[in-house]
């Protein structure tokens, strides 16, 4: 073989490599659910990233005033300094998820399996001294994985989603509603954030009037349904 094809060669092998680290929701590694099976008017509403002192008790005010209910996936950092507000939100009937422990959104994709493992276990133990029970899922940052992630994750399942307003990336309001609305079905799997700059709430009640106002209801599904 030629230097060129060798060359060639192997940059397609790292391109295949990287892709499935580098694609949200890639299941190239494994199974990541991005809906769930049901036959009514219902979503289920993921918020990212908490639990965040300014931001997260407004966000269960919400959410109880429209009678709804959602997971949180918690950094587990956060979950130490604010463990009442986790604590809250479990104990308002909300759903805990672990999202790793320190969030390493810029090189979660490329960390090896120690680091890896670590990252989830300690995640999980973070939220198991919260609110006395480990969590049953688990989603990745930026919803990039890694070769690494699934055999780290025992009983937890991985979560992306179908719908993302892009909160992190441009702005609040009626875009990152409208984007969301726009994945909007039954099943649907849609992802917020919380924290960082102001908005998000006020970002949230605009969704949560127009789902109600579209007759959807925000649920949380049962561990079998995931797809």
């Amino acid at each position: 073989m030629s230097k060129r094809a060798l060359f060639f060669a192997g940059a397609a092998a790292h391109a295949l490599v990287l892709y499935p680290t580098l694609r949200r929701n890639c299941t190239w590694f494994g199974p990541i659910a991005t809906s769930f099976k049901t036959a009514r008017k219902e979503v289920w509403l993921t918020i990212d990233d908490g639990p965040n002192a300014r931001d997260t008790p407004a966000i269960l005010e919400l959410l109880s005033r429209h009678q709804a209910r959602a997971t949180f996936f918690v950094i587990g950092k956060n979950v130490d300094a604010h463990r009442d507000l986790v604590w809250r939100a479990h104990r308002e009937g909300h759903q805990i998820g672990n999202h790793t422990y320190s969030h390493p959104s810029a090189f979660f994709w490329a960390l090896g399996p120690r680091a890896t493992r670590r990252e989830i276990e300690q995640g999980s133990a973070a939220i198991s001294a919260a609110t006395g029970a480990p969590p049953a899922i688990f989603r990745s940052p930026v919803g990039m994985t890694n070769p690494f992630v699934h055999r780290a994750l025992g009983a937890q399942r991985l979560i992306g989603w179908s719908a993302s307003g892009l909160d992190g990336l441009s702005g609040r309001g009626g875009a990152v509603v409208e984007r969301l609305m726009r994945g909007v079905r039954p099943g649907a799997i849609l992802v917020l954030h919380e924290g960082g700059a102001p908005g998000r709430v006020e970002t949230l009640a605009l969704l949560l009037g127009q789902l109600a106002g579209a007759g959807y209801a925000c649920v949380i599904p049962e561990f079998g349904t995931f797809q």
